[in-house]
């Protein structure tokens, strides 16, 4: 992943050729990678894309996240982040994560 592409705050998501892992960044600061071997299924209900990996579950909430569904199905998303409201412009073609929650699964 190129530094400019890391450098945009203001972005959603980042996406390239083909990652091996995904990197979850929420806005405390705090910063989950994901092997992609690990994905075992996507859906996107709504206003919610939910990945499901072996140990974990990533639910992604926010706007137009038809995108990141896609690129992840090629492995090609390479990081999302949750979204202050002032990047909220409200077009609703743009994407716009407002919350990402990373729940630990029952054994």
């Amino acid at each position: 992943m190129s530094a400019e592409t890391i450098q945009k705050q203001d972005e959603a998501f980042g996406f390239e050729a083909h990652h091996l892992m995904l990197s979850v960044r929420l806005k405390s600061g705090a910063v989950y990678n994901f092997a992609y071997g690990y994905l075992i299924e996507t859906r996107l209900d709504g206003a919610t894309l939910t990945l499901d990996f072996i140990s974990r579950e990533v639910h992604i909430t926010g706007r137009n996240l038809m995108p990141l569904s896609q690129y992840l199905q090629g492995h090609r998303l390479g990081w999302v982040q949750e979204q202050g409201k002032r990047f909220d412009v409200g077009k609703t073609d743009d994407t716009y994560i407002s919350q990402i929650l990373i729940v630990n699964k029952e054994n």
